[in-house]
C-alpha cells in the first residue's frame, strides 16, 4: 500500500501564498538570444535562438544542462527556422533553403527539399500543404509527404509566373482537403479547395461574378461542421459567409448591412457554441463584438463597448476560466482587458487606470493562471491573472530594464507547468527566461472550507466521488501537487463524479474544483 509520512502532512498544513520564481537561460554571452516560434515536440521545446552562428534551431527541456543547439542549418549565416508543425511523427519547419524536418537531434534534422515555403504549414490528407514560389509560376500551392520526391507543386492555378496565392494566404484543413483563397486570373481572388492532386484542386464557387477583383475570401475558421469566412459580392458588400466545400453549399450568413454596405467581419473566435467577431452594424455603432449562431441562425452585435458611434473593436485573446477574454476600447479606459461568461460581457481588467491603454496582449494559459503583457503606465511588463479576477505585474528580484520592447512582440508559451518568454529584464540582453510558479493555490482561502462542494472519501487510494450541493454542474477537476505542478485534470459536465486516483503517488494534492458559477479548492490525502 502506498503511504504518506506526517513531514508531507505538515508540508499542506504551512503551504499558503504564491511561491514563485525566475530562471534565466543566457546561451549567448555576446548579444541578445532572442527566443522565439515556442512549440512543444516530443516532451522538448523547440524554438529559434541567436548566438555567434546566427539564428538557429534550439531546445530545452526546462534544464540549463538540457538547453542546446539542436544543429547549425546554415553555416554561413542564420537560418531563421519557424513554422513548426507536427507531422508522421516529426516536427518540419521552414528555414533557409527550403523544407526541413527534425526529431529533436543533430542527426535527426535534415532538409526534406529544397523548395521555400512561405508562411505556415497545414496538414491534410496525410499531405503538408504550404504556398511557395519559383521563377517560372509564380507563388502557388505546393504539396509534400514528407519526402524531396513527393514534394511539388500541386496545380498552377494562375498560369505562368503570375501569382495566384500571396505569402501570407491562409490555408485551412478542412474534409481531408485544404480551403483557400487564390486568384487564376480570370475570377480574381475567389474561393478554392484542393486534395492534394491537380485534377481535386478547384475553384469551389465564384462569389462576386462581377469584375476581376473577386470577393477576396478570408479569415477561415471551422465552426459547427462547416468553413466560415469573410468574403464580398457587388450586391451585399464584405459579409459572413459559410461553406460545406461545395458550390451548392456556400451562402451568405447574413447581410448584416443595408444596402451594398459592409459590415466587415473579422477576428473570428468560438466559443460557448457561437461563432464571435468584429463587425459593424447598419445602425452607427461603429465596430463591436457580434456573434452568430447556428440555433437561432442569426447576427446580433453582443455588446456596445464604445457608447454611440465609436467603435470599441473586439479582439479575442484566450478563454480562460468558462470565460472568452478579450479586449476592445473606449474613452475613459483605453484599450482594456473584457471577458464574456454566462452570457454578460464586463470590464475585466484595467491594467492602466484612466484613459490610457494597458493593450494586453500575448496572453498565455499555464497551471490555472492566465498570463500576458500589458502597460502599467510606466513599463511594458509580464502580468499573472487568477480566477478571482486578479492581475498581478511579476518580474524577477535581479530585474533592472523594462523586459519588452515596443516594436518586439511577445511569445509566452506554457511547458512543463511552466511559463517561458523572452524578455530583455537583465544587462544580459533579450534572453530566455523560464517563471515557475510553486503554488498557484493557497489554503487560507475560504473557499476550501465551502459546503458546496462535498468529495469522498479523504484519504483515499483507488478513486474520490465529487458532489455539488447546489444546481450547477462540475465543468473541471485539477489536482496539483503541494508544489503546484498539474498531474491530473478532467473536463466534465455532471453534478456529480468518480474519478480515479489509482496513478497518483501517495502524498498530499490540491484539487481545484470548478463549476457552471464558481472555483472551489480541496485538500486531498493519497494513501
Amino acid at each position: 500500500m502506498r503511504t504518506i509520512t506526517l513531514f508531507s502532512f505538515l508540508l499542506i498544513i504551512i503551504f499558503s501564498g504564491n511561491a514563485q520564481s525566475f530562471e534565466l537561460f543566457d546561451f549567448n554571452t555576446s548579444g541578445d538570444f532572442q527566443p522565439k516560434y515556442f512549440t512543444e515536440f516530443n516532451g522538448i521545446l523547440i524554438f529559434q535562438a541567436k548566438d555567434a552562428d546566427g539564428v538557429e534551431l534550439w531546445k530545452t527541456d526546462g534544464t540549463q544542462t538540457g538547453t542546446s543547439k539542436i544543429k547549425d542549418l546554415n553555416p554561413n549565416g542564420s537560418s531563421n527556422p519557424r513554422n513548426f508543425i507536427p507531422f508522421n511523427g516529426v516536427l518540419y519547419f521552414t528555414a533557409t533553403g527550403g523544407l526541413w524536418k527534425t526529431d529533436g537531434t543533430e542527426i535527426g534534422t535534415e532538409i526534406v527539399a529544397q523548395v521555400t515555403p512561405e508562411g505556415k504549414l497545414t496538414v491534410s490528407n496525410n499531405l503538408l500543404f504550404f504556398v511557395a514560389g519559383n521563377n517560372t509560376n509564380g507563388k502557388e500551392l505546393w504539396k509534400s509527404d514528407g519526402t524531396e520526391a513527393g514534394t511539388e507543386m500541386v496545380k498552377d492555378i494562375n498560369p505562368g509566373t503570375s501569382n495566384s496565392l500571396q505569402f501570407n494566404s491562409q490555408i485551412i484543413a478542412y474534409n481531408n482537403e485544404v480551403i483557400f483563397a487564390a486568384n487564376n486570373g480570370i475570377n480574381g481572388k475567389e474561393l478554392w479547395k484542393s486534395d492534394g492532386t491537380e485534377a481535386g484542386t478547384e475553384m469551389i464557387k465564384d462569389i462576386n461574378q462581377f469584375g476581376m477583383d473577386g470577393s477576396n475570401p478570408m479569415h477561415f475558421i471551422e465552426y459547427k461542421g462547416k468553413i466560415y469566412f469573410a468574403a464580398s459580392d457587388i450586391q451585399n458588400g464584405n459579409e459572413l459567409w459559410k461553406t460545406d466545400g461545395t458550390s451548392s453549399g456556400t451562402e451568405l450568413v447574413e447581410d448584416n448591412s443595408t444596402d451594398d454596405l459592409s459590415s466587415n467581419p473579422a477576428k473570428f473566435v468560438v466559443y460557448s457554441e457561437s461563432l464571435f467577431f468584429q463587425a459593424e452594424s447598419d445602425d452607427n455603432k461603429g465596430i463591436e463584438m457580434h456573434r452568430y449562431n447556428l440555433t437561432t441562425n442569426a447576427v446580433q452585435r453582443v455588446v456596445d463597448i464604445y457608447d454611440g458611434s465609436g467603435s470599441g473593436g473586439f479582439s479575442p485573446a484566450i478563454e480562460y476560466n468558462n470565460g472568452l477574454y478579450f479586449t476592445a476600447s473606449k474613452p475613459e479606459t483605453g484599450i482594456e482587458l473584457y471577458v464574456r461568461r454566462n452570457g454578460s460581457t464586463i470590464l475585466s481588467e484595467d491594467v492602466t487606470p484612466g484613459s490610457i491603454s494597458g493593450a494586453p496582449t500575448a496572453f498565455c494559459n499555464c497551471g490555472d493562471k492566465m498570463y500576458f503583457r500589458a502597460y502599467d503606465g510606466n513599463e511594458n511588463a509580464l502580468f499573472e491573472f487568477d480566477t478571482t479576477g486578479n492581475a498581478t505585474k511579476i518580474k524577477p528580484n535581479s530585474a533592472t530594464n523594462e523586459p519588452f520592447f515596443i516594436s518586439t512582440p511577445t511569445e509566452l508559451f506554457c511547458f512543463k507547468n511552466e511559463l517561458y518568454l523572452a524578455g530583455n529584464y537583465t544587462s544580459s540582453g533579450y534572453d530566455l527566461w523560464k517563471y515557475t510558479v510553486n503554488s498557484t493555490l493557497s489554503i487560507k482561502d475560504d473557499k476550501y472550507n465551502s459546503k458546496s462542494i462535498i468529495y469522498y472519501p479523504n484519504p483515499a487510494s483507488d478513486k474520490i466521488t465529487i458532489t455539488s450541493n447546489n444546481s450547477t454542474n462540475i465543468n473541471q477537476i485539477a489536482f496539483y501537487t503541494i508544489t503546484g505542478k498539474l498531474v491530473l485534470k478532467e473536463d466534465v459536465n455532471h453534478n456529480e463524479i468518480t474519478t480515479s486516483i489509482k496513478n497518483l503517488n501517495a502524498g498530499i494534492y490540491i484539487v481545484n474544483i470548478k463549476t457552471e458559477s464558481s472555483s472551489f479548492t480541496k485538500r486531498l490525502i493519497v494513501e
